[in-house]
Formats: structure tokens, sequence, C-alpha cells
């Protein structure tokens, strides 16, 4: 079997000792510079500002896969009148293999397009029992990834970030949050999404339909800025355990709910919060420790909303472009 590394450092002499002490012990071939890892392809500028992740040959396999490779475009990746009724149990599924078109979708949402993420995980949510609509539902994301197979990510560098008098990098997490209450027709559960960045450059971005019914906006707010705070947590874990690495003080979380920021912010529990789960909470900790912060920002600026819902051509490519910086 054969296996593929990929090794980030700072010192040419490290990584000259690194790759000499493991072909020591196993077989080992020195590919250079990184261009090419799962499927993504990896580009940088010439003046070393810019980095940019892209899948162009993965996204043509999979259209010639489902036949698509001569199908029209689309501006976006879903209607905006997506049904997400319940599909009936006896229906019988159409001869389309979805289940392995939603994995090829979900494979370039994760990596290189976060805006088809919405779309994706609202399909696959029927990827057991379906109809000839969600078929045609699938084949609508993808004349949109051939619209755009050869954009991705694009991560660029800040001019302004300068070293600290200890010699460590400031590093600075942002995230925006935001839901569509009752999203779902069949259970009439909340759709989540949230984005986080660093420097401007997307880190994570997640979508998620929630397992409990929500009785408010307010609820729905609440829930994906505490589940989204978590995936803070995380990088802001990792990052601390760089020594080269000085994390900011407290995290900034934008959500456009008042309500939501009054709750998180408020340890009394009310008859407006009194039913959420134990694990919601969480968020709440957080800041009084002072590792996060929730800002109320405004709904049109919160460009976390392409991860809760369709949207028109117009604001999805602006949140698409803010996200991408492409």
């Amino acid at each position: 079997s054969v296996d593929d590394y990929a090794v980030a450092h700072n010192s040419k002499e490290w990584y000259c000792d690194f790759i000499k002490s493991m072909s020591e012990t196993f077989p080992i071939t020195d590919k250079g510079s990184l261009a090419l890892y799962l499927g993504v392809h990896i580009s940088r500028s010439e003046d070393g500002e810019s980095l940019e992740l892209t899948q162009e040959r993965d996204t043509d396999v999979m259209l010639e896969k489902f036949n698509m490779t001569d199908c029209k475009t689309k501006d976006t990746p879903q209607d905006l009148s997506f049904d997400t009724s319940a599909v009936p149990k006896d229906n019988i599924n159409p001869n389309f293999p979805l289940l392995s078109c939603v994995g090829f979708l979900l494979w370039r949402a994760r990596n290189t397009s976060p805006e088809i993420l919405q779309a994706v995980i609202s399909l696959a949510c029927f990827s057991a029992n379906f109809t000839d609509y969600h078929v045609e539902c699938a084949k609508r994301i993808m004349r949109y990834v051939k619209k755009v197979k050869s954009r991705g990510l694009r991560f660029i560098k800040d001019k302004n970030v300068l070293r600290n008098k200890d010699g460590t990098f400031p590093i600075f997490f942002s995230l925006h949050c935001d839901s569509d209450w009752a999203r779902c027709k069949a259970t009439r559960r909340s759709m989540g999404g949230y984005v986080l960045q660093m420097f401007g450059n997307l880190l994570s971005a997640g979508c998620k339909r929630f397992p409990t019914v929500a009785l408010s906006t307010m609820e729905t707010e609440y829930m994906i800025a505490s589940d989204s705070c978590r995936d803070v947590m995380q990088f802001r874990n990792m990052a601390t355990e760089f020594p080269c690495f000085d994390v900011q003080q407290t995290t900034p979380i934008h959500c456009d709910n008042n309500s939501a920021i009054y709750v998180s912010n408020n340890l009394i529990n009310n008859t407006r919060s009194k039913h959420i789960d134990i694990r919601y909470h969480f968020i709440r900790e957080k800041i009084v420790e002072g590792i996060v912060k929730m800002y109320y920002v405004a709904s049109e600026l919160n460009f976390s909303d392409i991860l809760t819902k369709p949207l028109c051509t117009e604001a999805f490519v602006r949140f698409r472009d803010i996200i991408t910086r492409w």
C-alpha cells in the first residue's frame, strides 16, 4: 500500500533531518513542494502572498460519472423553493445513485466549495428515500459546480500582522453563525450554519439540522452559537500547542439575533430558555471565562446565512465571494 503525507515546516534544515530519519525506517519518496493532495490542487502566487485550493480534476470525474459533462450551468446550487417535505415510506427510488452523487458533492463542499454545503446536506437527508425531484436537485447542484469548477478557496496573507516582541505570531479568530427556524417541513427542525475565519481566511464551515425542535428563532440562534463555540475551542486549543503562536484573548462570535445574545450573557434561566438542553449552555461558561464574546451583526452582512437556506443569486454570490475570497 502507498500512503501520502504532507509535511509543513519553516526550517529547511529540520525538513532534511526529518526526511533522512524517516527514510531509515520506511521507503519514502520526496515529491517536493505540495501541489496535489487527496484530489485538491494547491497553487501559490509568485509573490508568495496567497495560496489557492481547487478541485477541477475531481469535478470533471464527477460530471463524467453522472453524465453531466455537457450540461447547462446554473448560478446557484439550489432553487429558492426547495421542498423539504417528507417522502412517503412506500416510495420506490428512481434508478439513480443519489448516495454516491451526494458523496462526491460533499467531498467538494468540505474541501473547496463551502457555499454548496447547505444544499448538499439538505439533499443528503433524502439519500435513502428519494424521488425524481431529488434527482433533479442533485443535478442542479452539479450544474452549479460545473460553472465554478475552476474556483475554490483562496488564502491571503495579512500584511498587517506583525511578530510580537517575544518572537510569537498573534492569532486572531472570528466566527459568524446563523440559523433558519423550522426549515424542515417534515420535522419542523431548524437548520444552522457557521463560518470560522482566521485573518479573514476560511478555517472551518459547518451546517447541520438540529436534533430537536426549537420553539423560537432565539432558540435556534442560541443553539448554533453554542455548537459553533465548540469549533472555536478546538482551533484555539490546537493553536496554543504551538509555542510560536499567541492566541487572542477573546474570540468574537457574530450573531444577528439580539435575544440570543442576551440569553448567552444572562446566566439566569427564564421562561424562554429554561427548556433548552443543558449542552447548549456551554457558551455561557466560555463567555464568563472571557474566551468568546457575542456581537450583533446585521442580517444582510451575516455571510453565514449562505449555510442555512437557499439564497437569491445576488446574495449568494456576494456571501460566497466573501467566504472563499475568490
